[in-house]
């Protein structure tokens, strides 16, 4: 499998693990063609070089993190600037941010109190305002008093009888801005220099013009646009000041005048008017909002798009539906970084598997002969305004992989025009001819009944139509019809390769559903499930149970287990869940449809977990079938929740992805927990590679778990599993307490 090699930026700091588990950090001193002069950070002026190619094997195989910051100044120099950033803003502004951030700490307070987060919002910042207001107006009023016996000691000319200015009454912020300044204050650290603001240096944002020279110059424009677009700024500047001279109001300028009618007039039907068609879409299209990029992996597209082909199952031959398509596209090199087929609509689950797709290594061994190594980090990506662009999980996910999302303006497909325009492309070229075919023209023809293309055979005609027809293949929108696979090759040699992923959380971690929980004696709980693990004990012993919120990120491809990031130690602890039997494999989606299903077998009494397990079997068994039956009797609803229910989210192509090291402990039930069963927690099975000998993961599979061995294995047990750690002993002895409180109550 051919990669881009990695870049990495000077000083930056890169962070190796040999075979056997020890870690090694160098800092990046020298950059050259085939590699770069390294420095350990244990050895200072000892320079070694690593050649691009070993760089890049340890990094397929797990081995290398990368900070790209200089680690071995980084806290001094980062409290260093701190501290310089806030000596640098002016009085006025800093006593505006520590109000702000009491506001903060008062919201957060209540929000950690149970507190509605809506209820906190409107009140908490009212009540704060009306418990500092006097004393903050006091400390206005000092401040404009120090400010004019300044201005007065300084020689400064101050009119006759002027004395300092008198503060403006204090309003609180509405709850969107307080929301804005916690989420500021909790990205950045806790720190105030997220709730500086820079209100002052925007000036007299009003109109300077009277309310009879608005309206006069507003109906004359109206008049004049009336008669078409305004060609001569000039001659009807003059023809206003006749106007307004004649009604006795003064006459604004003609920098005014013209940004009143730009205001009024349509920008790109004046220019069609003027210059023509061609010239109003270059003015009026991405350029207004999206420069053109620069260099490699500066800018990419993200879209989604529906199939106009029918595809079926391929063992069955039922009738699946139209799948949904996503890609991602540079736009520099016009190349494809990344692709996900899905039936599930556009959600951050198809998203996030898209953009895994994209940013790491795609393994081809399934299609000799061709090469797909296009992949990196990306700096900005621009995006329509669909909710699994603007969703919160979306922006988390950026955050921890430290890239921006530009959402564009919706109802606009023209500033993203290179990804809809490689749609139409794909369209035409991969499977327009093929039997199944949506057909908007030919009523007669129905494209549900013929179809006949798998949907494996789909997607292996879409990989071999990026690799061996796009990739390869001239582009008109590049210089001299370069083909993008050549242009790809040429700014990698340029820019000494691509950024690689700055950290090794895994798929579950960096792009997983991100929701917030309490710790409580059960665990967490998502989806309605159980989580639980011997890290939480730390967690309970310090906090207690049900007092403050944690992120946990899941995976919605795989309910199996969940990661936690304990926000005081900046620790993930990974959970599994206690009943792996109903989890483990199952979607979000498949669950939910599991749990209206068991509501629907409890009539109206208390879905259990033992409910959702017999729900599960019921809707496997519903499952088969229907396959059985083929296309018969089947409605559009039944085929749209079959083709959902079967959505495993695989990768189009395997990834060399690496996901942290799992917990050392497994969740085992022994019995179910609805009856009291005992959880413990046992080791799993080690992966050996070739040639290594630490465990180290390989490939993942369309869950993000390894492939070939070392992925979670959750079973039941006739009898308990051997308890021979602290841990798992203390895990024992909690679980054992809660299965005699459960067995008291239901014999109660």
């Amino acid at each position: 499998m051919s990669s881009a090699p990695l870049r990495f930026g000077l000083n930056h700091t890169i962070v190796i693990t040999d075979v056997h588990g020890g870690k090694r950090w160098w800092t990046v001193r020298e950059r050259r063609r085939d590699g770069y002069l390294l420095e350990p950070n244990d050895e200072p002026g000892e320079r070694r070089f690593h050649g691009a190619d070993d760089i890049l094997e340890v990094y397929l195989a797990g081995r290398l993190e990368y900070k790209p910051f200089d680690a071995a100044h980084f806290d001094e120099a980062r409290r260093q600037r701190m501290r310089m950033a806030w000596d640098a803003q002016s009085p006025d502004r800093q006593r505006r941010a520590l109000r702000r951030e009491v506001i903060v700490k008062a919201c957060l307070k209540a929000i950690r109190a149970r507190e509605p987060v809506g209820t906190v919002l409107l009140d908490v910042p009212g009540a704060v305002l009306d418990e500092h207001r006097e004393k903050w107006a006091e400390e206005d009023r000092q401040a404009a008093r120090a400010t004019f016996d300044a201005r007065r000691a300084a020689g400064l000319p101050i009119e006759p009888g002027a004395g300092p200015q008198e503060p403006q009454a204090m309003t609180a912020p509405c709850a969107r801005t307080t929301s804005e300044w916690i989420a500021r204050y909790l990205e950045m650290g806790q720190s105030v220099l997220a709730l500086v603001s820079y209100d002052d240096r925007k000036g007299y944002r009003g109109s300077h013009l009277t309310p009879e020279v608005e309206a006069v110059m507003g109906e004359f424009i109206a008049r004049a646009l009336e008669k078409g677009p305004i060609r001569n700024l000039a001659a009807y500047h003059r023809l206003l000041e006749r106007e307004l001279q004649r009604v006795g109001q003064p006459v604004p300028s003609r920098v005014t005048f013209a940004k009143k009618v730009r205001a009024a007039a349509d920008r790109r039907q004046t220019l069609k008017s003027q210059q023509g068609q061609r010239a109003a879409d270059e003015a009026c299209r991405i350029n207004e909002y999206v420069p053109d990029p620069d260099w490699l992996l500066q800018q990419v597209e993200i879209d989604h798009t529906l199939a106009n082909l029918n595809v079926v199952d391929d063992a069955s031959g039922v009738l699946l539906g139209r799948p949904w398509i996503t890609m991602i596209m540079d736009r520099l090199t016009r190349c494809i970084l990344g692709c996900h087929v899905s039936f599930l609509p556009p959600s951050w689950a198809t998203l996030s598997r898209c953009i895994a797709h994209a940013l790491w290594p795609k393994d081809m061994t399934a299609y000799p002969g061709l090469e797909w190594s296009q992949h990196g980090k990306w700096d900005w990506a621009y995006t329509d305004r669909g909710m699994d662009f603007i969703s919160h999980p979306a922006r988390r996910s950026a955050q921890l992989l430290h890239f921006e999302i530009a959402n564009l303006p919706g109802f606009s497909p023209w500033l993203k025009g290179r990804i809809e325009s490689l749609f139409k492309r794909f369209a035409l070229q991969a499977y327009d001819y093929r039997d199944g075919l949506i057909s908007w023209d030919l009523k007669e023809y129905d494209g549900r009944k013929n179809a006949s293309v798998g949907y494996a055979e789909f997607r292996r005609d879409i990989v071999t139509w990026i690799a061996r027809d796009y990739h390869p293949n001239g582009h008109s929108g590049l210089d001299g019809q370069m083909a993008p696979n050549d242009f790809w090759q040429s700014q990698v040699d340029l820019n000494f390769g691509v950024t690689p992923v700055d950290s090794t959380g895994g798929l579950r971690r960096l792009l997983g559903v991100s929701v917030r929980r309490r710790v409580s004696h059960m665990g967490i709980r998502v989806h309605g499930l159980n989580y639980n693990g011997p890290g939480l004990g730390a967690i309970r012993d310090r906090h207690g149970s049900d007092v403050d919120w944690y992120e946990v990120r899941y995976d919605p491809y795989d309910l199996a287990g969940v990661d936690l990031l304990d926000h005081v130690t900046g620790e993930w602890l990974t959970l599994w869940c206690t009943r792996p039997d109903i989890a483990n494999g199952t979607t979000a989606w498949q669950h939910t449809f599991h749990a209206q299903l068991a509501g629907e077998m409890a009539r109206g009494g208390v879905v259990t977990e033992d409910g959702l397990e017999r729900a599960r079997a019921a809707a496997q068994a519903d499952r088969d079938l229907i396959i059985g039956r083929g296309r018969q009797g089947r409605t559009k609803t039944a085929q749209v929740k079959l083709a959902r229910y079967l959505e495993q989210g695989a990768f189009l192509t395997p990834i060399r992805l690496f996901p942290a090291p799992l917990q050392p402990y497994l969740p085992v039930v022994t019995g179910g927990t609805d009856s009291g069963g005992l959880i413990t927690f046992s080791q799993p099975a080690p992966l050996l590679l070739p040639g290594l000998a630490t465990p180290v993961p390989a490939l993942v599979d369309g869950s993000g778990n390894p492939l070939g061995g070392g992925a979670p294995r959750l079973m039941h047990q006739s009898a308990p599993a051997l308890i021979t750690t602290p841990a798992q002993k203390a895990a024992a002895d909690v679980q054992a307490r809660l299965a005699a409180r459960r067995a008291e109550r239901v014999g109660s």
